[in-house]
């Protein structure tokens, strides 16, 4: 064991070498989910609301959302996840998602970065979840990113 991480009580994410993680809490309709950096390209996701779920990504901040996971309730159907980080100072943020039901959300995590978090239910994989991804950057330029 190298370590471990907890969220305190006043939301701050911290692992046992005494650091302070960047993170957030995306809110979607019917979930929350904690995303938070370890390093520069790992992220992590944690499903707040049934209290399981983590899921890992690597890839650059700005890409598409690469992350993903999926979980299915007892007699319920499948819910894939897909997230991501985008740069400081992102805005005005749109997700085209692919066919299904559900939805996304974003938030600003400790650091500035933005964590976008998106959810489909009734899909094979969660490849399909997000089709395109566009945002303004802090400079001012729109941003498009498509599968």
């Amino acid at each position: 064991l190298t370590g471990f991480i907890w969220q305190g009580a006043d939301g701050a994410v911290r692992h046992s070498d005494g650091s302070t993680l960047p993170s957030a809490t995306v809110e979607l309709p019917d979930r929350s989910f904690l995303v938070y950096r370890q390093d520069a390209d790992n992220v992590w996701i944690r499903d707040n609301s049934s209290g399981g779920g983590w899921g890992t990504t690597i890839g650059k901040v700005g890409d598409i959302l690469h992350g993903g996971m999926g979980s299915k309730s007892d007699g319920g159907e499948w819910e894939w996840s897909q997230f991501g980080l985008l740069p400081v100072g992102a805005h005005d943020i749109e997700l085209t998602l692919g066919k299904g039901d559900g939805g996304w959300g974003s938030a600003v995590m400790t650091d500035g970065t933005v964590a976008v978090v998106a959810e489909l239910r009734g899909m094979k994989e969660t490849g399909d979840v997000v089709r395109s991804l566009s945002y303004t950057d802090a400079s001012g330029k729109r941003v498009v990113v498509r599968r």
